[in-house]
């Protein structure tokens, strides 16, 4: 039978709330009804993330009614989760004016400055190959649980019970190949009745099918260098950069400037019957991983940018 699946998940967050709980609650947890004023606030809570397959958002409100989950559990997670989108929303212009900035490339022809419309996986692809170390790029992409729970309570600002639900997603992440689940992020390829203008592409894919979990230090990373050693000196030797996993970070880099969060399921996935679905929470926490390592690059390359300009000046 497969291990850690979504009833592993139900149950392991249950006996840490029976337990007494981890979360910490010097923040206000976000009610639902502060979205949803309606006479079920939970249940318009669920119809409103636009990433949810229709059947999945059935399925997770016909789970009201039979979860272990007390009312309060189930205002504070879906409160939460949909304040956690509201607040990566409104982001994702930072990285649109980013991506923007990079793809134009001025260069100077007989005197005068020439803007060339350059693409930015082009740009930040160059940027990482000959600009950064093979170690460097090793260590930027990685990154542990622990630090994605600090970024979801010290960035979000999100600390109710929510914080156990997506610790508990995160350890279910760090074994995803060994859950039984299918693919979590929408595909392209998929067509039935998805006709969704934002499922425009597989980077999204792309990025789960390449993050994995390293037990022995780096916990979760993606394989952007291959054979890395060091000499004693300190310097890289016969490091290689794995261009396809290098592009498909790229291209869902790119893809968080929008014109969505996430795009909508595909399908209802492992959602069945009547029972709590943790998909969408795999795919934030991915979301909230890509994004971590985009602004770690994008620190780097703004870095290296400032430092070329005041040379030529």
């Amino acid at each position: 039978m497969p291990r850690f699946t979504d009833n592993w998940v139900l149950e392991k967050i249950m006996f840490i709330y029976l337990e007494g709980g981890s979360a910490c609650f010097c923040c206000t947890p976000v009610p639902t009804s502060l979205f949803s004023p309606e006479k079920d606030p939970v249940e318009s809570m669920i119809r409103s993330m636009s990433d949810l397959h229709p059947d999945e958002v059935e399925c997770e409100i016909r789970a009201l009614a039979t979860s272990p989950w007390d009312e309060e559990m189930k205002d504070q997670v879906w409160g939460d989760r949909g304040m956690l989108r509201f607040r990566m929303k409104r982001e994702m212009g930072g990285y649109r004016r980013f991506l923007e900035g990079v793809a134009v490339e001025s260069r100077e022809e007989d005197g005068e400055t020439m803007h060339l419309e350059v693409p930015a996986v082009s740009v930040l692809s160059d940027f990482c190959k000959n600009h950064i170390s093979p170690s460097e790029l090793y260590e930027l992409f990685q990154v542990s649980r622990e630090d994605l729970v600090d970024v979801l309570k010290t960035k979000y600002k999100i600390c109710s019970f929510y914080t156990v639900v997506f610790c508990t997603v995160a350890e279910q992440l760090e074994n995803f190949d060994v859950t039984g689940c299918g693919d979590d992020a929408p595909s392209c390829s998929d067509d039935g009745n998805n006709h969704d203008t934002d499922n425009r592409d597989n980077s999204e894919l792309g990025f789960e099918k390449d993050l994995k979990f390293d037990n022995t230090g780096r916990g979760f990373c993606i394989d952007v260098v291959n054979n890395l050693a060091k000499s004693v000196d300190g310097n890289d030797n016969q490091c290689t950069i794995n261009d396809p996993v290098l592009l498909r970070f790229l291209q869902r880099m790119v893809s968080l400037s929008g014109p969505t969060l996430l795009a909508r399921a595909s399908s209802a996935g492992g959602c069945r019957g009547s029972s709590h679905n943790f998909r969408s929470d795999r795919r934030v926490i991915r979301l909230i991983i890509a994004r971590l390592w985009a602004d770690r690059l994008i620190d780097k390359y703004t870095e290296f940018k400032s430092k070329v300009s005041n040379e030529l000046n």
